[in-house]
Order: C-alpha cells, then sequence, then structure tokens
C-alpha cells in the first residue's frame, strides 16, 4: 500500500466496494496494484488528495482515477442577460 494506517485502508475497501456495485466480474489484485500505483502518482503522497480523488470517482460513478477536476460550471462568470440582449441587438 502507498500509504500506512487504517485510514487509508478504509478508503481503499470503500473505492474496491463501490467498484464491485457497478461493475461486473471482480477487482483482481494486480488491477488494484495497478490502481494503488496511479493513485500514489496522482496524489503526490498526500493521503487527502488521494482521498479526494476516490471520492470523485464514486461520486462521478468512474471506472477509474484521475486527476482532481475542476467543476468549471460553478467557476464560469455569470452571464448578465440584459447586458448580453444589449451587445447583440448592437
Amino acid at each position: 500500500m502507498p500509504f500506512e494506517g487504517k485510514e487509508f485502508e478504509d478508503i481503499w475497501e470503500i473505492w474496491v466496494r463501490e467498484r464491485k456495485a457497478y461493475e461486473k466480474g471482480t477487482y483482481s489484485l494486480y488491477a488494484q496494484q495497478k490502481a494503488l500505483r496511479k493513485l500514489e502518482r496522482l496524489s503526490q503522497g498526500d493521503i487527502a488528495l488521494a482521498k479526494q480523488i476516490i471520492d470523485q470517482s464514486i461520486e462521478n460513478a468512474w471506472k477509474g482515477l484521475f486527476p482532481i477536476r475542476q467543476d468549471y460550471n460553478n467557476n464560469r462568470a455569470k452571464l448578465d442577460r440584459v447586458a448580453a440582449l444589449k451587445w447583440s441587438a448592437e
């Protein structure tokens, strides 16, 4: 395991259980080892970031682990409807 302690073991067990919930078959030991190496690389050894990566994948029902993605929809500037209509009429 790339991280020591029960906290990470618990997080990883959640990830494995969630994968089984929406995936047919089993998550082989080899596949787990590959995913653990990837998680260690993505999190740069930071257990808090590793947990965020796992949570993100569970929330989005992704089958893999990916870098933390920004929620671009919540970060976009709000469109001023009146200004947009005025601009388009010019």
